[in-house]
């Protein structure tokens, strides 16, 4: 399938109605434009640890350690490569698509510090083996889930590193049933009608096993990928009749671009409203000229005592309606409570707190 025969607006629809799943794997993040960066730095790694490592298996991306011991060594030493920003504009879109489940195949964070340093709500989890760890709350378009499966940077011991702990993983996935209700249930046929796979390494083995794992519904969803990097015929011809995924491009960014010009900026994924009013420049003179307008001198007083009793405390009988209206602008500021404020204000008068809007640049 080429991306023109794609029916994007029906993509867009379902991401929209939160029916779409996305899958991220290592070419969106580590090996974005450099499909053999974590190959290459893990063969520098066995190099350089040849006393604790026995072997390193490319193809399947593992390592063979000597013993327990040199295991827990080399991951401390391993951590800071996965610690890495690997931040990129194709991840910055991905980000602003309004995608409620993100599941990524890599212990990076990369994907959670666009959200950060883009406001964008958000929880994230990541997968341990033989722990069992709840979602809460069901993810969102508002607030979606960024769940990383196989294990997280920021806990080394989840680490994915040898044929043993894929081993341990898929054991603890079978037997002890620790994946989360709320990922799980998202397979089912009626909650989801798109999958979307981006920057998989489809010919690693362990790829369908995983599949398998999640408990895809193949039958209930149409599935697409895009890769940056061609994949045999025969592992395609698998992949397609197998698992009924559509590889739709080797080209990641010509399908992020069409599928992000899908949204208008009104539906393009927003900063949290918490992010957006801590982040607000209020307009202090507008602001002071509703409190003189919209308050006499006794009406101000009972205001003050009755919603910020700290700065009433403070009035003396010879201080001025000027003095007090700039002890109550000096709290707000001081304290961050200007959003209170005006939500009191404009329930105190709301004829006067129309007339001298706005009280903060719009952003």
């Amino acid at each position: 399938m080429q991306t023109e025969n794609i029916n994007w607006e029906f993509i867009a629809r379902t991401i929209e109605n939160q029916k779409t799943i996305l899958f991220l794997g290592h070419g969106v993040s580590i090996n974005y434009q450099n499909p053999k960066h974590e190959a290459a730095f893990f063969q520098d790694f066995v190099g350089q640890r040849q006393a604790d490592i026995l072997s390193y298996h490319e193809q399947d991306g593992f390592l063979v350690f000597k013993n327990h011991d040199a295991k827990l060594l080399s991951l401390n030493k391993i951590r800071p490569f996965y610690e890495q920003d690997f931040s990129n504009p194709l991840l910055e879109k991905i980000a602003d698509i309004p995608f409620h489940l993100i599941i990524s195949l890599t212990p990076d964070l990369s994907l959670k510090k666009i959200f950060e340093r883009k406001q964008f709500a958000h929880t994230h989890q990541y997968y341990r083996t033989k722990i069992r760890t709840e979602a809460g709350e069901s993810p969102t378009k508002e607030k979606p889930l960024l769940y990383n499966f196989l294990g997280c940077v920021k806990d080394e011991e989840s680490l994915i590193t040898s044929h043993y702990d894929l081993f341990n993983l898929v054991q603890s996935i079978y037997a002890d049933k620790n994946l989360p209700e709320k990922i799980t249930s998202v397979f089912n046929k009626e909650l989801t009608k798109n999958i979307i796979f981006l920057g998989f390494d489809f010919e690693k083995w362990y790829f369908q096993l995983i599949l398998h794992l999640l408990g895809i519904n193949y039958d209930s969803c149409i599935r697409y990928a895009a890769s940056q990097q061609n994949l045999s015929e025969a592992h395609q011809t698998l992949i397609e009749s197998e698992f009924k995924i559509n590889f739709a491009s080797n080209d990641l960014e010509s399908f992020v671009n069409t599928l992000h010009s899908q949204f208008s900026a009104e539906k393009l994924r927003k900063p949290s409203a918490e992010a957006t009013k801590q982040n607000r420049k209020y307009l202090k003179n507008n602001i002071m000229k509703f409190m003189a307008k919209a308050f006499n001198a006794t009406d101000f007083e009972t205001f003050c005592m009755i919603n910020f009793d700290e700065v009433y405390d403070n009035f003396t009988p010879t201080q001025g309606q000027s003095a007090r209206l700039n002890a109550l602008l000096d709290y707000l500021e001081r304290k961050s409570d200007y959003e209170n404020f005006l939500d009191l204000a404009k329930e105190e008068n709301p004829v006067q707190f129309k007339n001298f809007a706005p009280y903060y640049e719009e952003q």
